[in-house]
């Protein structure tokens, strides 16, 4: 698990990001269309906020903690 806070005016966002390792199976959503899969390594290659690449940053940082149990 990993919390990154943001700031937007006088907002305050909290991101809580649970890490899953797909194993098969479609994308299904009932609010989005589309989504995909993808190692946050390659999140770079697509248009996400500020926050979000902050997370994908934190998410390969090679010495972050892998799992809670």
């Amino acid at each position: 698990m990993l919390t990154l806070r943001h700031g937007v005016t006088r907002f305050q966002i909290t991101l809580v990001c649970f890490e899953a390792k797909h194993t098969a199976g479609e994308f299904n959503s009932p609010f989005y269309r589309e989504g995909l899969w993808l190692p946050p390594e390659e999140l770079a290659n697509y248009p996400v906020s500020a926050p979000q690449r902050r997370l994908a940053q934190q998410l390969t940082m090679p010495d972050r903690q892998r799992r809670l149990f």
